[in-house]
């Protein structure tokens, strides 16, 4: 599916929606693959920020990223997100 702004998903549907095992390129060059629940980034997945060279691995809840490791060196804390977005790093 490709939408308006260009970003576009290729994965799992159901009613519709986003659901079960995909990848989503966001039209910023960032890149989400993982799992979806009812159109939401939720589960495990791996998240790319084009912008800032670095990767996510983590879990998503309600689309919400809770970090388990994050390259190249540089860790993220609960505190540097906020809703999903990254608001600061700290460095290791």
């Amino acid at each position: 599916m490709i939408y308006p702004d260009g970003s576009r998903y290729v994965g799992d549907w159901i009613n519709g929606q986003r659901h079960g095992k995909g990848t989503y390129y966001y039209a910023n060059g960032d890149t989400y693959e993982g799992d979806w629940n009812e159109g939401r980034r939720e589960g495990n997945g791996h998240y790319i920020y084009k912008r800032l060279n670095m990767q996510y691995k983590g879990k998503s809840v309600f689309q919400r990223v809770f970090v388990r490791t994050a390259q190249p060196l540089l860790s993220v804390h609960s505190r540097d997100l906020l809703y999903g977005r990254l608001v600061g790093l700290t460095a290791r």
